[in-house]
């Protein structure tokens, strides 16, 4: 019985547990790091295989001090790890993009880079005048509701 238990934990895990090259970080290995990759530069250490095709993004690794050199950037502007595909540079999407109604203008429109504090600012703007709309409209609605039909075609206006 407590054996099935531990099967369904060992998938049910939140983590994948680490990867099998993690024995090779030893402080012995992290010591040879430095002047194995001053060999692997000049070119002293032989590849496994010499006919290797010059386009495969693959690295051959030679040694377990492989393991230890992190590897290059993605040459694509996405990768996948752990089942996801990631964007190397995060970038947020417009919205017209995702398909809303974008209220502030386009970096063409202002005639220079669109930066967050152009945002911020005119998220702020937004939310001052949504603001004073609701405000305003709850003060209608107290005095007199009957000119809430009246005030409501202005704001659908905006």
């Amino acid at each position: 019985m407590s054996g099935n238990n531990e099967d369904a934990n060992a998938f049910g895990s939140l983590y994948p547990p680490p990867p099998p090259y993690i024995k090779f970080f030893t402080e012995e290995n992290l010591s040879k790091l430095p002047e194995y990759q001053k060999l692997k530069k000049s070119g002293t250490i032989e590849e496994i295989d010499a006919n290797k095709d010059t386009n495969d993004d693959t690295e051959t690794i030679t040694s377990e001090l492989d393991f230890l050199i992190p590897p290059e950037m993605p040459r694509t502007q996405q990768y996948r790890a752990f089942g996801n595909i990631w964007q190397v540079k995060d970038q947020l999407p417009d919205l017209g993009s995702m398909g809303i109604t974008q209220l502030y203008k386009t970096s063409n429109e202002i005639g220079g880079p669109m930066n967050y504090q152009y945002k911020i600012e005119e998220s702020r703007k937004l939310l001052k005048s949504l603001l004073l709309n609701y405000l305003e409209l709850i003060g209608i609605l107290s005095i007199n509701p009957e000119l809430y039909e009246k005030r409501w075609k202005i704001f659908e206006l905006y």
